[in-house]
């Protein structure tokens, strides 16, 4: 029986949406990851990775060096590239959840429920990893936020009462952090916060086009392709090349797809 492990951290534009996303491997993979990692973070001389201390270097931050940012664009980017292969040649696979807190909002209030958005994009991480690896315990491991543990003990809760993936998540164990460890000295959660970082600005940049999405498949396809060709949104750089080396499956969770889970589960969450 294989024994894998993920790491997984949040992101979120408050009002808007939640993502939460990571990487799960077995050890070897997470070992090649420790190697690989190592070795860019020590080429490029900073002690770790933090999307959001990149994004916007400061003075007398890791990431000072390359102020102003517009001056060294080459150099970021390289530094970038190498992270991605990093996460590339350890094999890892990635995965993402999305919520719209309005859609979310929208849904409890029609429905007089409650759930809430980190919790359900942890539920739903659960179901697709449990889908892809059927046979696997995998113990997921997540970055601490506010009041985490009742978080967690409540995606447990919305897997527990799935009758529609009736077993799926149950050989998922959900770990919080421990209090002695940080993102700064796990290098896995870095990883996580890129991706997490990622997913989030790329579904900011088509957020208006999922308020009125199409309900078809295919013609959803289409509309998003014209809707981006009008407005001019092209995919991220930095996203596309997380692709190339994994995909990155999940569940986008809006209004639309909030009302079929609830109807699948009989309208049970708890």
């Amino acid at each position: 029986m294989a024994v894998l492990t993920g790491y997984f951290d949040d992101s979120k534009t408050d009002g808007r949406v939640l993502t939460l996303a990571g990487y799960v491997g077995g050890e070897r993979h997470w070992q090649m990851f420790e190697d690989q990692w190592a070795a860019v973070l020590d080429r490029f001389e900073v002690p770790y990775f933090h999307m959001k201390e990149f994004g916007q270097p400061k003075e007398k931050s890791v990431y000072e060096k390359w102020l102003p940012p517009e001056e060294h664009n080459r150099e970021r980017a390289h530094f970038m590239a190498g992270l991605v292969r990093a996460i590339g040649r350890s094999q890892l696979k990635g995965f993402s959840s999305i919520v719209r807190i309005s859609d979310l909002e929208r849904f409890n209030q029609e429905n007089g429920l409650s759930l809430e958005a980190y919790p359900l994009a942890v539920y739903a991480n659960m179901v697709t990893i449990g889908r892809a690896n059927p046979k696997a315990v995998v113990s997921l491991i997540f970055d601490r936020a506010e009041q985490i543990g009742s978080k967690l003990i409540k995606a447990q809760t919305y897997a527990n009462s799935d009758t529609y993936y009736r077993g799926v998540t149950d050989r998922i164990q959900l770990t919080a952090l421990s209090k002695s460890l940080t993102w700064r000295n796990v290098r896995p959660l870095q990883a996580a916060d890129l991706i997490a970082w990622e997913v989030r600005k790329h579904h900011l940049n088509q957020y208006d086009w999922w308020n009125d999405r199409p309900d078809d498949l295919s013609a959803a396809i289409d509309s998003l392709e014209q809707w981006s060709i009008q407005n001019g949104v092209t995919p991220r750089k930095s996203l596309e090349a997380l692709l190339e080396e994994s995909e990155i499956p999940g569940i986008l969770w809006d209004y639309k797809v909030l009302c079929e889970a609830h109807k699948a589960r009989g309208g049970v969450w708890n």
